[in-house]
């Protein structure tokens, strides 16, 4: 789905470059913000939304008169990112007073690979600079403007892009205000908001990064870590996977990551299996599997209401179907979530007991494998040579898998300096 052009022209921009693990300074003056409120409740009535889950209808009176309908606390823009085409003549919104239109194709670069300071595979939310990037390239305010994510047609994987999109703009910060998703497709719109147009994109200064907003909303990721920690503690974890994935009868695979040996259209885990204590939760009790609409509040608030323990973390293959649910607690139940991006993907790659030797990633004495009854269950299936997993192993016997989060601390308190727009970085090294 990535726009070739968009790529080249923003990914050497928005990549930034890893170094050393730098314990960052105290953060002063950066206030962590608890889980539980980055939880919101949606409004009993769908209609009556103004962020997180919007209606169609909102969404049309937005379109038509921005100026007259614009939500309290929003000064600034309705920017509109929609990552894929549309059906028919009429593929995207029309710009209109107050209101920007983008086909944003490359809004999947919002996710990256990542070092978590055991190894990296699969992608999670971007670092700083690719946040802030991102922000530039199509002139957002993120605290004036109100950033609305909508498909061009609908299906799991495009309501996925937009539900990632948005999870990564709250863990860098984002306020709930001022981002939401559209439960509808821009092909449902009248034609008379829809334009075959080529629609320009700006490039705005960088004046409103997310360094500024102070805020640590970074709890929302789970990272490996993390899951173990859930595990031995015994506290919820969700599993999103098909049955047959979650029984351990099907290998997971994605076709989203970039360290399979074939590459594209998917990379299978090393192993099959789940991550132990973990319960299923089908995608389709969250959104609707034909229409792809997400499910009345009142359903969504029987499946997804907390008990009262620890936040459950949510995992899939790899981020996909965990990302839907994690927003839909997240942003129209309230209820607090954590989201395990590299899900199955990373945890079925870290073994030491595969039987071709060439697919073994860790040493027998890596406190980090995954391949014993202790962290995983259910049936063992294992990845071919050709299609599983490569996972980029840094240090297998590392004493913290948190590297992702001290970055991101680091950036927020000594933000580096974005380079010009197009320009390469020629301190970066892939």
């Amino acid at each position: 789905m990535q726009n070739v052009v968009a790529t080249v022209s923003l990914i050497v921009l928005a990549l930034g470059c890893t170094g050393p693990v730098i314990e960052p300074a105290p953060p002063e003056g950066i206030r962590t913000v608890p889980l539980a409120a980055l939880a919101v409740r949606s409004a009993a009535t769908r209609s009556d939304n103004t962020a997180g889950l919007v209606t169609r209808a909102t969404f049309e009176g937005w379109l038509r008169d921005w100026k007259a309908r614009r939500p309290e606390g929003i000064t600034g823009d309705l920017v509109v990112l929609q990552p894929d085409d549309a059906a028919g003549a009429a593929k995207y919104l029309a710009q209109a007073p107050g209101v920007r239109a983008y086909h944003a194709g490359d809004l999947p670069l919002l996710l990256q690979t990542r070092n978590n300071g055991v190894l990296a595979i699969s992608r999670v939310p971007g670092n700083g600079v690719r946040a802030d990037a991102y922000l530039r390239r199509y002139g957002i305010r993120a605290d004036r403007d109100l950033v609305v994510f909508i498909a061009g047609t609908r299906s799991v994987s495009t309501v996925a892009d937009l539900a990632r999109a948005w999870l990564t703009l709250r863990y860098w910060g984002l306020d709930h205000r001022h981002l939401a998703i559209v439960d509808a497709a821009v092909s449902d719109l009248p034609e008379a908001l829809r334009t075959t147009a080529s629609i320009p994109v700006p490039i705005a200064n960088d004046d409103v990064r997310v360094p500024s907003f102070k805020r640590n909303h970074f709890e929302l990721l789970a990272h490996l870590g993390d899951v173990r920690t859930a595990v031995t503690n015994r506290q919820p974890l969700l599993d999103t996977r098909p049955l047959a994935e979650f029984e351990g009868r099907v290998p997971s695979a994605s076709a989203l990551d970039e360290t399979c040996l074939a590459g594209p259209p998917a990379c299978t885990a090393t192993f099959s299996g789940r991550i132990a204590g973990a319960k299923h939760l089908p995608l389709e009790r969250v959104l609707d599997p034909v229409t792809f609409d997400f499910k009345p509040l009142s359903e969504l608030e029987t499946t997804l209401s907390s008990s009262g323990e620890a936040p459950p973390i949510l995992y899939d293959a790899d981020g996909t179907t965990s990302a839907i649910v994690a927003f839909a607690a997240l942003g129209v139940v309230g209820t607090p979530v954590r989201w395990y991006a590299a899900s199955f993907l990373e945890w079925g790659a870290l073994n030491a007991t595969h039987p071709r030797s060439a697919l073994q990633t860790l040493p027998a004495s890596s406190p980090w494998r995954s391949d014993d009854t202790v962290v995983s269950e259910g049936e063992r299936t294992w990845g071919t040579v050709e299609h599983a997993v490569r996972p980029l192993v840094f240090d297998p016997n590392a004493a913290s898998a948190d590297r992702i989060r001290l970055d991101d601390l680091e950036y927020l308190v000594s933000p580096a300096p974005l380079p010009a727009p197009g320009a390469g970085d020629s301190s970066c090294i892939r």
